[in-house]
């Protein structure tokens, strides 16, 4: 059984999973969109980076990642752009999710 199929079976699929001033998105959505996204990702084998920060995006990504058990860093805007190009050059990333625009 994975995450997904873990969560479900606990819960409401109409339960409010996600609220912000974006939004909000029942735990349907959310498991269709971490379940969309981690399937794209599936083609691209190897560490993650995911940017962003409170959105529901960064949740969906999170999620996403998990059920792939890939390694992953995670940065937000508030990281001070040499250290993310640190964490950059020493994860080596396959792929990069932006969930908002990249500073600097």
């Amino acid at each position: 059984m994975t995450l997904f199929d873990q969560i479900s079976a606990a819960s409401l699929p109409e339960a409010l999973a996600v609220v912000s001033t974006e939004g909000r998105i029942d735990l349907r959505d959310l498991l269709e969109r971490a379940i969309t996204l981690s399937t794209v990702l599936t083609q691209y084998p190897g560490s993650v980076l995911i940017y962003g920060h409170k959105e529901p995006a960064m949740v969906v990504g999170i999620l996403a990642l998990i059920e792939l058990a890939e390694p992953t860093c995670r940065s937000n805007p508030s990281t001070p752009i040499e250290r993310a190009s640190r964490m950059i050059a020493v994860a080596r990333p396959v792929i990069v999710i932006a969930t908002r625009t990249l500073a600097g």
